[in-house]
């Protein structure tokens, strides 16, 4: 099971014939690096930043989510959406495995 990041899905991309770029969105999420086996999508701001990894390899893929806050509001923000995460996560690995067939 792999992924083709030529062609996933994704926001502003569908004009594009699929094909994904730096700047594009998946979902709500901006595409921040495009590699062979890898996307990063997130997003700074002044109370935190985030970002998600899609790494593909022979068994599949991993997603992995980084958040570094930088202030009171980041951090209650934070606090908030973490019940939330897992739930985010499990949802948007689903897709993926959709996508990506048996």
């Amino acid at each position: 099971m792999a992924i083709d990041f030529g062609r996933v899905p994704c926001g502003n991309a569908a004009h594009k014939g699929g094909s994904i770029g730096v700047g594009d969105y998946i979902g709500v999420f901006q595409v921040q690096s495009v590699g062979k086996d890898e996307i990063l999508i997130g997003e700074d701001d002044k109370h935190l930043n985030f970002l998600i990894s899609v790494l593909r390899h022979r068994q599949g893929f991993t997603l992995s989510t980084w958040v570094r806050t930088h202030n009171r509001f980041g951090r209650m923000y934070l606090w908030a959406i973490m019940p939330f995460h897992k739930l985010i996560v499990r949802d948007s690995v689903g897709r993926i495995s959709k996508m990506t067939g048996p």
